[in-house]
């Protein structure tokens, strides 16, 4: 099996989401900051599974199961 996740989708920054710019003005100061809170993770899964293609899978027999019950 094969699986895909993208989680925090802002579909490369079209919408704007997560993102927060701050800008501090004061005499003879500036500054401006960008956050991006959440990035966008994308995540690929394989998953894997042996099975035995023939016969039939048994359950173990109790050694007392029959003689005492």
């Amino acid at each position: 099996a094969v699986t895909f996740q993208w989680q925090n989708i802002s579909l490369g920054g079209w919408w704007g989401a997560g993102e927060k710019r701050i800008t501090t003005v004061r005499d003879n100061f500036f500054t401006t900051t960008n956050y991006v809170y959440e990035t966008d993770i994308l995540r690929l899964g394989v998953s894997y599974r042996f099975t035995k293609l023939t016969g039939e899978v048994r359950a173990v027999e109790s050694e007392f199961g029959g003689r005492e019950f």
